[in-house]
C-alpha cells in the first residue's frame, strides 16, 4: 500500500493514536492488536511518525491526562512504552535505524542543506515568499559536489523529486508563501484546535486534538498534509469530527430557540 517506510509509519501512526489513546483497551485481543501495530511501526523505520507519536504522547499527558490523572491506565502505559523496547533490542537494525543520527550520511547532509536554503529563499522573500510550488525551481544551484554525491548514490529521478521539497511543511511554507503563508497555514490548526477544546470532557474532542498535535508533529521532517499517508487519514478523522461538533451546535442553538 505505501511506497515508502515513512509513508507506512505515517499512516500507522494515525491508527495507534487513535486506537491507544482513545481505545478501552479491557480486553486481551486489544493488547493483541496494540502489538501487531507497534511492531509494524517500528519495523517500518520511520523516525518521522515515531517522533510525531512520542510528541503526542507528551501532549497527552500534559495537556489531558493531568487534568484526569484518575483515568491514566498504568498498564496501558507499560504496555505501550515496553514493547517497542522489546522490538529494539532484538531487531538491531531498528534501534539503529532510529535513534543513531550520522550527519556524514547523504541524507542527513542532504536535508541540512535543503533546509538552509529554505531559509534563504524565505529571506530574499520574507512577506509573501518565492511562489507556491517553486521551491524546486530555485535550487538548481544543488549541482556542485553535493549534488553529484547525490545523483551518483540515488540516480537522477529519486534526486529531482527529494529536492523539490526540503523534507520541513513549515521551511517550505515559508520560502515559497513567506510569512503570509505560514500564518495562514498555522491559523487553520489553531481554529480546529480551539474548537476541539470547548469541552475537554468530550473524547472525540480530545482526540481532535491529538491528530492536530501528530500532523504538525510530522510537518518537523516531511511534508505534513501534503503527504497522501497524512492528508488522508489527517482528512477523515478532523473533517469527521468537526462535522459532529457543528452538528452539535447546531442542536444546541435549536434547543435554545425552542425554549
Amino acid at each position: 500500500f505505501f511506497p515508502t517506510k515513512n509513508s507506512a509509519g505515517n499512516f500507522i501512526g494515525f491508527i495507534i493514536i487513535s486506537f491507544f489513546f482513545t481505545g478501552s483497551l479491557k480486553k486481551n485481543y486489544e493488547f493483541f492488536i496494540l502489538f501487531l501495530l507497534l511492531t509494524v511501526f517500528l519495523l517500518a523505520n520511520s523516525r518521522q511518525a515515531i517522533i510525531g507519536v512520542l510528541l503526542t504522547l507528551i501532549f497527552y499527558f500534559v495537556k489531558h491526562a493531568k487534568l484526569n490523572f484518575q483515568e491514566i491506565n498504568l498498564k496501558r502505559i507499560f504496555s505501550f512504552l515496553s514493547i517497542p523496547f522489546l522490538i529494539a533490542v532484538f531487531n538491531q537494525n531498528v534501534i539503529t535505524r532510529i535513534f543513531s543520527v550520522d550527519y556524514t550520511t547523504i541524507n542527513i547532509f542532504y536535508r541540512m542543506n535543503s533546509w538552509i536554503d529554505a531559509l534563504n529563499l524565505f529571506s530574499k522573500s520574507p512577506i509573501l515568499g518565492i511562489g507556491f510550488n517553486r521551491f524546486g525551481d530555485f535550487n538548481k544551484d544543488f549541482f556542485g559536489i553535493e549534488g553529484f554525491f547525490y545523483f551518483a548514490r540515488d540516480g537522477l529521478y529519486d534526486w529531482l523529486i527529494h529536492y523539490n521539497h526540503p523534507h520541513n511543511q513549515y521551511f517550505l511554507i515559508l520560502s515559497e508563501t513567506g510569512i503570509v503563508g505560514i500564518v495562514f497555514y498555522l491559523s487553520i490548526f489553531y481554529y480546529l484546535y480551539k474548537s476541539f477544546n470547548e469541552d475537554l470532557n468530550n473524547q472525540q474532542f480530545i482526540w481532535g486534538n491529538l491528530i492536530l498535535v501528530y500532523t504538525l508533529s510530522l510537518g518537523l521532517f516531511g511534508n505534513g498534509i501534503e503527504a497522501p499517508s497524512v492528508g488522508l487519514p489527517f482528512g477523515l478523522i478532523v473533517g469527521s469530527l468537526y462535522y459532529k461538533r457543528i452538528k452539535f451546535i447546531s442542536k444546541q442553538k435549536l434547543f435554545k430557540n425552542m425554549l
